[in-house]
């Protein structure tokens, strides 16, 4: 890494100024192309490459409106023209029947939906919210946003966010650490880790259990403690009913079970089960 902000390929000499490049360098020359033309052999590490590409085999789209002789090639073209000409034109004929709503639609169906969607019984509930829906198909696409997961692209460990997805490739894969301590040699991939470990430097201990008064540098690690003080135990291993008071410990004791090891070691490609072991290791 030559400047702060340049990142260098593992496998070639090829360098770039940011994360996302880095990332479409190794999909488009590096890593496996997933994704496959269904017309002719190509393939592509990026879906809108194969996206951009399947404009090659475009082929004319007629509108199927009665009387409309509209031509295109392109599918948003075609939804833009459906929607000026046949749709938002179109005059309204089925007005809401409840009296304190002014909806108007086009269509029959259209009118039922939004009856059903804004004045029915809200029986479908979201399980992870309690949000409530008159219709099964608006709960389904309310569950959606729950289950959003971000894979990794090179070793397929699926992160939470965003966020934590770059963190996992900047620290996994590409072993970049621009966030130094000032007081010792370490140096981390992201500033909030940074000033975690900063705090070991300082004697001062404001975080109090109030149970045992006993006092840690960091809000994290109170809170770690202060589960000793709980009977509770509310996460099971489903393989041999181990139990723990974090879901963080039950997800790392599952990977004495899965063999899975999702933190690689960026010189070696060693792998290990546990973020800390590949610190350590590092």
């Amino acid at each position: 890494v030559g400047k702060k902000s340049d990142y260098a390929c593992k496998h070639c000499e090829h360098t770039c100024r940011e994360l996302k490049l880095m990332r479409e360098h190794l999909l488009r020359k590096h890593l496996e192309k997933r994704f496959k033309c269904t017309m002719c052999e190509k393939a592509f590490g990026i879906k809108r490459d194969l996206t951009r590409h399947l404009l090659v085999h475009r082929c004319d789209m007629t509108c199927t409106q009665k009387d409309c002789t509209f031509r295109c090639s392109k599918k948003r073209e075609m939804k833009e023209h459906i929607l000026k000409s046949h749709l938002w034109n179109a005059k309204p004929e089925f007005a809401c029947p409840n009296d304190n709503c002014n909806y108007q639609a086009s269509t029959e169906k259209n009118l039922n939906n939004h009856v059903k969607r804004l004045h029915g019984e809200k029986t479908f509930e979201c399980t992870t919210c309690c949000k409530k829906f008159a219709m099964k198909k608006d709960l389904t696409n309310h569950m959606a946003y729950h289950l959003r997961r971000y894979a990794c692209y090179i070793c397929d460990k699926i992160l939470c966010s965003k966020t934590t997805l770059q963190l996992h490739i900047k620290n996994a894969h590409l072993n970049i650490r621009p966030h130094k301590c000032t007081q010792c040699n370490k140096s981390f991939y992201s500033q909030v880790q940074c000033r975690r470990h900063m705090v070991s430097h300082s004697d001062v201990r404001k975080h109090i259990c109030s149970i045992c008064n006993k006092s840690f540098k960091l809000r994290r690690a109170l809170k770690i403690h202060s589960v000793i003080h709980m009977d509770s135990r509310p996460f099971k291993c489903e393989q041999c009913g181990k139990t723990f008071t974090q879901s963080g410990a039950l997800t790392r004791h599952s990977r004495i079970h899965s063999g899975e090891r999702p933190y690689s070691c960026g010189t070696c490609k060693q792998s290990f089960s546990d973020s800390s072991i590949l610190r350590r290791h590092l």
